[in-house]
């Protein structure tokens, strides 16, 4: 390795070390750490400098997947309130108290329904629908709002959908990275050296888990 790569692998290395440094520091004072069980198929993994690399690729996926999914577009279910008010200020605006009613006569002559006659003179269509079906009307503008974030490329999801998402994909990469560890840990141990990554979860390079607690707890400074 040229000297310029040898400095750029010892400040990342540096730089994943104080991350482990910051995040034992940040725990509550009575946290309980516990080594982490090896994730589920650690014994069939490939240890080997290529079974990392393909590992690897399946965490850049995930760690993409994640991106997205935090990068959410709410579903404008979370307007039907304000869409629902917009509709009754609307139905105001048409002073829906009949001024009048009217019927309709067909070709053949025989009558239909009565139906209002609204007091505006040329009151639109969407105003009208909006004072007259509401709820139906507030459906279609949802739908519609959803239609084209989804078309620009938005994942579009509501907030729950998104938490329950987020939090299965942080189990997968924590489960992956821990993975990661114990291939690097089984090649050093043959006298394989392979870097860590910079931004590898402190939990996963010092396979522990955490317990809860109250207040933070302070590490000794080199």
């Amino acid at each position: 390795m040229d000297p310029s790569g040898f400095h750029a692998l010892a400040i990342s290395q540096r730089a994943l070390l104080d991350s482990c440094k910051e995040f034992i520091a940040s725990l509550p004072a009575d946290a309980e750490l516990v080594a982490a069980h090896a994730p589920p198929g650690t014994s069939a993994l490939d240890i080997s400098e290529a079974g990392l690399a393909t590992l690897r690729q399946e965490l850049v996926h995930r760690e993409k997947d994640r991106d997205q999914v935090a990068s959410w577009v709410a579903s404008a279910e979370h307007e039907r309130p304000f869409l629902l008010q917009s509709a009754a200020a609307r139905s105001r605006e048409l002073e829906l108290n009949e001024v009048g009613v009217g019927t309709r006569v067909g070709r053949s002559g025989t009558r239909s329904e009565r139906r209002p006659i609204f007091s505006p003179s040329n009151p639109s269509i969407v105003t009208i629908l909006a004072a007259v079906v509401p709820e139906a009307f507030t459906e279609t503008i949802i739908k519609a709002l959803d239609r084209g974030a989804a078309k620009r490329g938005a994942l579009v999801m509501n907030p729950e959908e998104r938490g329950r998402r987020l939090a299965e994909l942080d189990i997968e990469i924590l489960s992956l990275q821990r993975s990661e560890e114990c291939i690097i840990s089984a090649l050093a141990a043959s006298g394989v050296y392979v870097p860590r990554r910079r931004f590898a979860a402190p939990e996963a390079v010092l396979m522990i888990e955490v317990a809860a607690a109250t207040g933070p707890v302070a590490i000794a400074a080199e």
